[in-house]
């Protein structure tokens, strides 16, 4: 008899459980869903908690902050800062506004602390780039010596188990790639 009414009392615990689990949550905290059309046609709800808080680690730039520079070789000067990530510069219109400019249009930028980027093409495993490159000498040599300096970004890593290392998103700056111009003719 005593069996039978643990049985009983076991069935019962476990339907409970079951029963409340599916009420649809009734005080659990409100959590961010998207809506996903499943193939059978019913909308079910994904729950992404992974790293709402998590906070990238390092930043696009080398340096963050705009310098006065010249454009194209002109005369005057504008605040830019070069963003090693997507390989572009930004200009400081105002303090609360920042546009990229156009690499197409310009392809010469020389900051007044004697740093001087250049619009570049080049090879490298058979692909053909173009970045913006760092020269490292007088741009007047004959031979002349270029850096790319690339940021790179690591996603966030859960761990899963206790042997995985997980990772907070970060940027990275890359390995320099340094060339040298020769004729015209970048070489890596």
């Amino acid at each position: 008899m005593i069996n039978r009414k643990l049985i009983v009392f076991i069935i019962l615990s476990f339907t409970g459980i079951n029963a409340v689990a599916q009420t649809g949550g009734r005080g659990m905290i409100n959590l961010k869903t998207t809506s996903i059309e499943h193939g059978s046609g019913v909308p079910f709800k994904t729950m992404n908690r992974a790293h709402e808080n998590v906070k990238t680690l390092g930043s696009q730039y080398e340096d963050e902050t705009f310098k006065e520079a010249y454009v194209n070789n002109g005369n005057d000067t504008f605040k830019l800062r070069y963003n090693n990530y997507q390989d572009l510069f930004e200009y400081q219109k105002s303090n609360t506004e920042t546009l990229a400019i156009d690499r197409s249009q310009y392809h010469t930028i020389s900051f007044k602390d004697g740093k001087s980027y250049y619009l570049k093409k080049y090879t490298i495993n058979g692909n053909e780039k173009e970045n913006y490159l760092l020269s490292l000498e007088n741009y007047n040599s004959k031979n002349k010596i270029f850096k790319l300096s690339q940021m790179e970004y690591i996603p966030y890593k859960e761990i899963t188990n206790s042997y995985e290392k997980g990772n907070d998103p970060e940027y990275k700056l890359k390995k320099a790639i340094y060339f040298v111009e020769i004729d015209g003719h970048l070489k890596s």
